[in-house]
């Protein structure tokens, strides 16, 4: 786990920001985490280095 994330579940933080692909981090974290802000990808056309899915592909993968 990244130590940033280990650091505030044992108190030594109040907070941290973590950088990566939100389905890989969210795996490691534990269930006492409360809040978790991620910046969804929107998939409204722009390119994101590859990430353009078609509309009917996006929508069933935000519902994975």
């Amino acid at each position: 786990m990244n130590q940033l994330v280990t650091e505030v579940l044992d108190g030594k933080r109040q907070w941290c920001v973590v950088q990566g692909d939100c389905l890989d981090l969210m795996a490691e974290l534990p269930d006492k985490c409360c809040v978790v802000v991620t910046d969804v990808p929107y998939n409204v056309g722009k390119d994101f280095e590859g990430d353009r899915l078609p509309w009917e592909e996006y929508v069933p993968w935000l519902d994975w």
